[in-house]
């Protein structure tokens, strides 16, 4: 693939994100940051801390298919333990969308 296609795709790529997380923003006042988004970590939460990364299906096809990803953005990522495994493993830059606050007070702990 030609290296400036490739340029015009990833920037393409980066401007649709844009475009989305930007459109997000009036949704998400909408309906995200009412109490749905906290009560729906709390139901998750134990199933969350339970959870263990041999077990997680997005870390296991990283894994199984030797991914090293140099970027990750998760929507919805709870309190982003997942984005910190990837991190920590993949030393990649890892960034997270999520609508609980307290989730996100949890991962900031």
């Amino acid at each position: 693939m030609n290296k400036k296609y490739f340029f015009f795709l990833e920037k393409k790529k980066i401007k649709i994100v844009k475009e989305i997380i930007s459109c997000m923003k009036d949704k998400q006042n909408e309906n995200f940051f009412r109490p749905e988004a906290d009560n729906y970590y709390k139901r998750k939460k134990n199933d969350l801390l339970s959870l263990k990364a041999e077990k997680d299906v997005p870390l296991r096809i990283l894994d199984r298919y030797k991914i090293i990803p140099k970027k990750v953005l998760e929507i919805g990522c709870m309190n982003g333990y997942r984005l910190n495994f990837i991190n920590n493993k993949y030393y990649s830059e890892c960034i997270g969308i999520e609508p609980s606050k307290e989730a996100v007070n949890e991962g900031n702990k």
